[in-house]
């Protein structure tokens, strides 16, 4: 769009070139016109129009050039009240011409001469270079429907209402196409619309599609209108006692032809566009190609922290359960060493005992051994009796040397036994300490498995957040995809664009076309001058004159004062 509005600009600068150097040139060119259209009204009283036969057609030899200028006499609202032609004729030797042409009146403006013509048509003599006569027409349509609106203080009034009034004035003049002619002239044409407003009466002048200059002791606002183009124009003033001259619409033929400007230089400057354009491109498709691997990173992720969540929520079941059996062996290993102290309690006591009874069993095997002795060597003893009594002996002395070995296994027990009560008591406490532990291990189970939960939520929203970031990056991928296709051919668009616009506008094959009769050959010209009726101040009332009540003696004394 900003190209197109580029290539518009450039084209419009010299569209306005040309039309200010036509616009300079017209009012020469409509000179002879106005001339004629101020005599106009004297001429018409002293020239006269004859209806007569049609001479030899043997006459009607030769040809020449023509030109014509429509003159429109229209109301202040811009209405068609009345059209005439005033046509001239172009001759290197005299020739008699048969114009053609539906008039309710001519007047000859060359010599006042009078001028035959038929029902459509006038017989002209051109004698010398040039012959010019007025036709009236019966017709008041033109090329263009214009319209002329007054509003007064933001309130619309008829140009009858305005004239004299003091206010915010605005002026709309609107053109548009009368379908009812020949389309020629409204797509041919270059409009220049003229309001002349006196200064000592208008002040404030504003405008934004016109130009405002000073002319004498008063103010111009120009308008122009492209040929083929409806307009809408309008100017703000202060107004006191409000008059204006009437609105003067020129309209001349557009047919220069329009060289195009040299569009090289703008047309380079697209290089750029295009270079940038596609390192957006590759540079969109990197980032494309690093959001699909986001991604698809993000989802395993995604995946993994599903994996581990869950592998944390066992491992917290699993330290709960570990925790629970440790605290049910730190519970028997504590009663168990409570035991095994009441048992090493018990053991030191038998030990104790067994001692004593090892020295008991000492001392009656030393006595037992006196005896042996003394049997022996009684002399009142048969041997049989000593045998008896030394078998049993005997005897006693194998239970006896059986308890000191059990005494001294009791003995034994009891030194061995307090290593390993000393061992329990050590590690229920030690497992009271895991158990401890445990807890802790607890509450890190429980921080982990919330941890990861957290990260699971978290790496879910982050995967959203990357497939939306990934389906942003395809988009703006097509995006500058489209944009680099698309600058690629923008050189070649804005030379079609500025092409077409100077088409547009180039009326290089316009041919002029006769408005008084289309049968009229050889016309090199024709022209419209548009002028609406003036806004002129309300005339004064006349002042009353208040009649004297004479009597009758005073009126006949002045009969003959």
């Amino acid at each position: 769009m900003t190209l197109r509005r580029t290539a518009l600009a450039m084209a419009l600068c010299v569209l306005l070139i040309i039309a200010t150097a036509i616009t300079e040139i017209a009012p020469a060119n409509l000179g002879y016109a106005a001339e004629e259209q101020q005599t106009n009204a004297a001429e018409t009283e002293s020239a006269t129009t004859t209806t007569l036969a049609a001479p030899p057609s043997t006459l009607l030899e030769g040809t020449c050039e023509k030109q014509e200028v429509v003159y429109a006499s229209m109301t202040a609202a811009g209405a068609v009240k009345s059209l005439y032609v005033v046509n001239e004729l172009f001759s290197e030797e005299p020739v008699m011409v048969k114009d053609f042409g539906t008039y309710s009146e001519v007047v000859n403006l060359t010599d006042g001469t009078n001028i035959a013509r038929e029902s459509d048509s006038v017989l002209c003599t051109v004698e010398s270079e040039s012959f010019a006569y007025q036709g009236n027409l019966t017709s008041t349509d033109l090329p263009w429907n214009v319209s002329v609106t007054y509003e007064l203080d933001g309130k619309v009034c008829s140009p009858e209402e305005v004239a004299g009034k003091s206010g915010e004035l605005k002026i709309t003049i609107e053109t548009t196409q009368n379908q009812a002619i020949d389309p020629l002239y409204f797509d041919n044409y270059l409009l220049q619309i003229t309001c002349t407003l006196p200064m000592d009466h208008v002040s404030n002048i504003a405008t934004d599609e016109g130009s405002i200059a000073l002319n004498g002791s008063n103010t111009a606002v120009t308008f122009s209108g492209m040929p083929g183009k409806t307009g809408s124009y309008t100017l703000t003033a202060h107004v006191e006692d409000f008059e204006m001259e009437g609105v003067s619409i020129a309209a001349i033929p557009f047919s220069m032809a329009i060289e195009a400007p040299d569009s090289s230089a703008l047309i380079a400057q697209f290089d750029e566009l295009i270079e940038g354009a596609d390192k957006l491109d590759t540079g969109a498709e990197g980032l494309e190609e690093g959001t699909t691997a986001l991604a698809a990173g993000t989802r395993k992720l995604e995946s993994g922290t599903t994996q581990l969540q869950g592998g944390a929520q066992e491992l917290s079941a699993g330290v709960a359960a570990y925790v629970a059996g440790v605290a049910q062996i730190s519970d028997g290993l504590a009663q168990a060493a409570a035991g095994s102290k009441t048992f090493a309690e018990q053991l030191e006591g038998l030990s104790q005992a067994s001692a004593a009874i090892v020295r008991s069993l000492d001392q009656t095997q030393t006595q037992m051994q006196q005896l042996v002795n003394a049997i022996q060597t009684s002399p009142t003893m048969s041997q049989a009796e000593k045998d008896a009594i030394l078998a049993q002996l005997s005897g006693m002395s194998g239970q006896f040397s059986q308890l000191k070995d059990y005494a001294a296994g009791v003995e034994g027990l009891a030194d061995g036994y307090a290593p390993l009560d000393s061992s329990l008591t050590k590690l229920s406490g030690g497992l009271s300490e895991l158990a401890q532990q445990g807890d802790e291990l607890t509450s890190g189970s429980a921080a982990l498995d919330a941890g990861v939960s957290e990260l699971a939520g978290s790496s879910g929203s982050l995967a959203q957040g990357a497939d939306k970031l990934s389906e942003g990056a395809s988009v703006l991928a097509e995006g500058t995809s489209m944009l680099h296709e698309e600058s690629a051919i923008i050189p070649d668009k804005v030379q079609a664009e500025i092409d077409a616009m100077m088409a547009e506008y180039d009326k290089s094959d316009f041919v002029p076309k006769s408005f008084a009769d289309a049968r009229n050959t050889n016309v090199n010209l024709v022209q419209f001058v548009m002028t609406t009726e003036a806004i002129a101040l309300p005339e004064p009332e006349p002042e009353e004159v208040q009649e004297t009540d004479e009597s009758l003696l005073s009126r006949f004394f002045a009969l003959f004062s």
